[in-house]
């Protein structure tokens, strides 16, 4: 657990008069207040719905979804792990050069079920597919592959409850990547209408999955154009008040209303 969630945790009980117990190295929590008992482990709340959680979690599932709603989604393409014979190997080998010849000579590939930016790869030299696909091979089951999208900035939602809660811009500073923890920057000022745009999109992405807490990060292209490019069930702010310490209530209200939503009577 992080030092952020923890400490969160902690103020969130004690405004709340909510016992409290951290167990399992911290990656569970005990609540308990008028002899209900509710859990969370580390990110996840539990208010969204099992399938929903999937949803969000299974990149190719999330883009599938979208899709067949119309919601402008980043193009995803599946690719399971093709087992342990060579000649499998070289077939998925084969499909995902297909698709890079396809897409411009240019992709993206990364776990099917990654967040935080971890084992993503831009390609943009073919030769490099055969290792990196066989190095994510032995860490995932699934792996999804996307044409490469110049993208001007991210954009990251908090929603809870069908309700926009924060919304902040990620800029780029020395890598490819626009996770705050590969050194993006957090920047709070989007212009009123572009913003507009985003919150419609994400409310439309959010009422499609069924989700209740949520963080959904949404791309802006070169040409101004919007794309959804994942749906988080955990919902981290930590990255975020690590550069703005002065978000500290506004992100811990948010999260205490999370925690209240779970203590109500359903």
């Amino acid at each position: 657990m992080t030092f952020f969630l923890k400490k969160i945790i902690i103020d969130i009980c004690k405004e709340l008069n909510i016992k409290y117990k951290f167990i399992s190295d911290e990656y569970i929590t005990i609540l308990e207040k008028n002899k209900k008992i509710v859990y969370l482990n580390e990110y996840l709340f539990g208010l969204n719905s099992e399938v929903s959680s999937l949803l969000c979690d299974d990149k190719y599932a999330m883009y599938e979804v979208l899709k067949e709603f119309n919601i402008p989604v980043i193009e995803y393409k599946l690719i399971w792990h093709p087992g342990n014979t060579k000649e499998d190997i070289n077939n998925k080998i084969n499909e995902i050069e297909k698709y890079y010849k396809e897409h411009h000579n240019h992709l993206v590939i990364k776990p099917n079920l990654g967040n935080s930016g971890i084992n993503v790869y831009q390609i943009k030299n073919e030769k490099e597919i055969e290792s990196i696909f066989k190095d994510l091979l032995s860490k995932t089951n699934s792996i999804c592959i996307n044409p490469f999208y110049n993208i001007k900035n991210e954009y990251r939602v908090l929603m809870l409850n069908n309700e926009v809660r924060f919304i902040y811009k990620k800029e780029l500073t020395n890598s490819w990547q626009f996770n705050l923890s590969k050194g993006s920057l957090a920047v709070k000022e989007i212009d009123d209408e572009l913003k507009n745009k985003i919150i419609d999109l994400a409310m439309k992405t959010n009422n499609i999955l069924k989700t209740k807490f949520v963080t959904i990060d949404i791309i802006e292209d070169i040409n101004n154009n919007l794309y959804v490019l994942e749906v988080n069930s955990r919902v981290t702010m930590a990255k975020y008040i690590e550069q703005h310490k002065e978000d500290y209530e506004v992100v811990k209200n948010i999260y205490k209303d999370a925690i209240e939503e779970l203590f109500k009577d359903n």
